[in-house]
């Protein structure tokens, strides 16, 4: 399963760009569109995607795309 190429595509379709233009450690808010409702939708649908469950103080520590990766990879047991 390839983490980060699921998540950088969907948040590349959220911020309506290419996954090629997105940089994962770009400060998420700075990319035109993003904002805190698709960041909850986003994370949802990461969820449902990969089985797992992200707090709400996981959340608030969330900064970059990198961070949403590594999280996520840390909770299926990939190695981050």
């Amino acid at each position: 399963m390839d983490v980060e190429r699921i998540i950088t595509s969907k948040f590349a379709s959220a911020v309506n760009r290419s996954p090629e233009e997105i940089d994962p450690n770009a400060n998420l808010i700075q990319y035109e569109g993003m904002n805190s409702i698709l960041a909850v939708q986003l994370i949802s649908q990461l969820e449902s995607e990969f089985g797992i469950h992200i707090d709400q103080d996981e959340i608030r520590h969330i900064q970059t795309l990198n961070d949403i990766i590594s999280l996520t990879k840390k909770k299926v047991g990939q190695p981050a």
